[in-house]
């Protein structure tokens, strides 16, 4: 397994996301999206516990520095929009931060704007819909954050509603402290996966008035308290623990979970991520046949043009 550290002044937004929309493109009609194990091709992004931004290619068992925040404390509740590429989560102080995996990085929202100011900071979130989605820890209480934007950029939170989710077994206090949710761009369908080991599901869909049903999928006390995020075409859901950062996949009808192996994320220590957000679809490998030649001059150059400000630092294991 290998990881690097990028720095992010050479991440040019425009040009860098045209490049590898059209790379992703071109590898997406020519080979599809799925590798020799059937598994979503996918770029995952999450935060650890130094406020550092990573990604994660599970399939290459690779993993990149993309950003250090400067932020003091531990954020969590990370977000990833995946038609942006804009990455959001909370700082410490529970106020929104946006990074649009270039050279914006911007507070967006103040705690109170989320209605997290004498409450425990979020440790699960998910983007979809035009809004940030996350649980208010050891509550019931499922909250839709919609954003303001001028143009691609999102500029503010423009409205917070609050739904009351029943069928949450057991004491919510207990079960429903996170761990992570991971929301299904395609059905709509939200997944959460508690401290407790409690796997449930709740179609976003079938909100109304202030209210939504949780179906329990798999029981508290069988699994461990994972962060979970969908490949990029939604066929897989991945998973991985906070302590030791193993990586995993996920049966959503079953809750079950099986190891990659190979694949272990020890950001800090002996600690992996605070929280995921969601994926793209990974970058094309080196173009090697006539097919890639359309976006070729245009990828190489940006890796050029980004490798001056890169380093690398190897890690096999």
């Amino acid at each position: 397994m290998a990881h690097v550290l990028r720095t992010s002044a050479n991440r040019f937004s425009i040009v860098w996301k045209l490049v590898r929309l059209a790379a992703a493109t071109a590898c997406v009609m020519l080979t599809g999206t799925r590798d020799s194990a059937g598994q979503g091709l996918s770029y995952i992004y999450g935060i650890d516990d130094n406020n550092y931004v990573w990604e994660v290619d599970p399939t290459g068992k690779t993993y990149t520095q993309e950003l250090s925040t400067g932020l003091t404390g531990q954020s969590n509740a990370f977000a990833y929009d995946t038609v942006r590429d804009d990455m959001y989560f909370l700082s410490s102080a529970k106020e929104l931060y946006y990074w649009n995996h270039g050279s914006i990085f911007a507070k967006l929202s103040s705690a109170a704007d989320l209605g997290l100011s004498s409450k425990t900071q979020p440790a699960n979130a998910a983007y979809y819909a035009n809004a940030y989605w996350f649980f208010n820890e050891g509550t019931n209480t499922l909250n839709k954050a919609s954003l303001s934007y001028t143009g691609n950029d999102p500029t503010s939170v423009a409205s917070l509603t609050s739904y009351a989710i029943s069928g949450i077994p057991g004491s919510i206090s207990t079960n429903n402290t996170f761990g992570d949710i991971a929301i299904n761009g395609n059905s709509g369908v939200l997944y959460a996966a508690t401290v407790s080991g409690l796997f449930y599901s709740v179609d976003l869909a079938a909100l109304s008035g202030g209210a939504g049903t949780a179906s329990v999928i798999k029981a508290a006390g069988s699994n461990p308290s994972l962060q979970i995020a969908f490949s990029s075409d939604y066929a897989t859901l991945y998973a991985t623990n906070y302590v030791g950062g193993q990586w995993y996949t996920m049966d959503v009808t079953s809750g079950d979970y099986t190891a990659i192996a190979g694949l272990q994320t020890q950001l800090s220590g002996p600690n992996g991520f605070r929280d995921l957000g969601g994926s793209s679809i990974a970058p094309v490998p080196e173009p090697s046949t006539w097919a890639l030649m359309a976006v070729a001059t245009g990828l190489i150059a940006v890796r050029r043009w980004r490798g001056a400000g890169r380093r690398r630092v190897a890690e096999r294991g």
